[in-house]
This record gives C-alpha cells, sequence and structure tokens, in this order.
C-alpha cells in the first residue's frame, strides 16, 4: 500500500511504555499494537497475539475512519483542483482583456497625439493667413493714401478690398469650423 494522505497525522493515542515503537515511512513513530494488530490478522506474527478483541475492533473501527477521512480528504482535493482550474481559465480570461484594453488605450493615446499635432499645426496655419492678411491691409492702407488723388483708382481699390476680405473671411470661417470644431 503506498503513502496516504494523514499518514503523517501520528499516532492517535500516546504508545503505552509496554508498546514497541516503530518508525513508518514518514519517519513518525507507530505503536506497536497497530504493528502486531496488523500481523496477528495477517499471521504472519510468530508469537501467540495477546490483543483482546476490544483492542482488535478499536483497531478496525479507526482503520474504517481513517479510510473514511481519506475518502474525503480525496473529495476535497478533487473540488480545489476544479476549483483551482476554473481560477485559471478566469485568470486568463482577465489576462487577455487586461492586454486588449492596453492595446486600445495606446491606440487612442497615439490617435489624440496626431489630433492635437494636426490641430497645433491648422491654429499656426490660421495664424499665418490673419497676419496675411493684416500685412495686406496695411499695404493696402499705405496704396489708398499714395493714390488719393484718383477717384477710379480708389473705387478699384475698395471693391478689389471688399472681395478680398469677403473670400479671406469665408476661408478663414471654413478652415475654422473644419479644423476648430
Amino acid at each position: 500500500m503506498g503513502h496516504l494522505p494523514g499518514d503523517d497525522i501520528g499516532p492517535l493515542q500516546p504508545p503505552r511504555a509496554t508498546d514497541r515503537v516503530i518508525l513508518g515511512r514518514d519517519g513518525h513513530p507507530r505503536a506497536s499494537a497497530l504493528a502486531e494488530g496488523v500481523s496477528a490478522i495477517s499471521g504472519q506474527h510468530s508469537q501467540p497475539s495477546a490483543l483482546d478483541p476490544a483492542e482488535v475492533e478499536a483497531l478496525k473501527a479507526e482503520i474504517s475512519s481513517l479510510k473514511e477521512n481519506v475518502k474525503d480528504l480525496d473529495t476535497d482535493i478533487k473540488d480545489l483542483i476544479k476549483e483551482n482550474q476554473g481560477t485559471k481559465e478566469l485568470l486568463r480570461k482577465e489576462h487577455a482583456q487586461v492586454i486588449y484594453l492596453e492595446t486600445e488605450v495606446k491606440e487612442l493615446n497615439r490617435d489624440a497625439d496626431i489630433y492635437k499635432r494636426t490641430q497645433e499645426r491648422q491654429s499656426d496655419e490660421i495664424s499665418d493667413l490673419e497676419t496675411q492678411l493684416s500685412d495686406k491691409d496695411k499695404e493696402l492702407d499705405e496704396v489708398k493714401a499714395e493714390s488719393e488723388d484718383s477717384e477710379l483708382y480708389q473705387s478699384i481699390l475698395e471693391t478689389m478690398a471688399d472681395k478680398k476680405g469677403e473670400v479671406f473671411t469665408t476661408f478663414i470661417d471654413g478652415m475654422r469650423k473644419e479644423y476648430l470644431v
């Protein structure tokens, strides 16, 4: 018979002074009364047994109780193994979910960085266009001041300024709606 769970429990009762003590495979002492009882039952004992029937019955009951305990322990171990397998599967699923979410976060951060750089670039382009418009307005004012003599020239410049302002305003509004909204 192989090593059974519960062998390392030790004797249930302390050995008597008259009992011979032997060691089991696990190194725990076993009462010789148990060894003698087993020997007497198997017929391998050379001396006549001095066990009384009450001791034999007590040993049989103890053996039966230990067998029941082993069965209960086996059932508990099987239940724990099943629970452990379920827990491992749950952890695998949760780990896969964490990896998926980490990937999603990285992609969202990358997209946010791209969007931010695009917004900054477009904001810079709008500022440049506004600066150019301001410069053109100054040039227009200078040209107007130099050529106030000619009414026709003045009329042409005003018409051009109005058209330029409408086109540029429309362009700026379109850019703002498209990129800043």
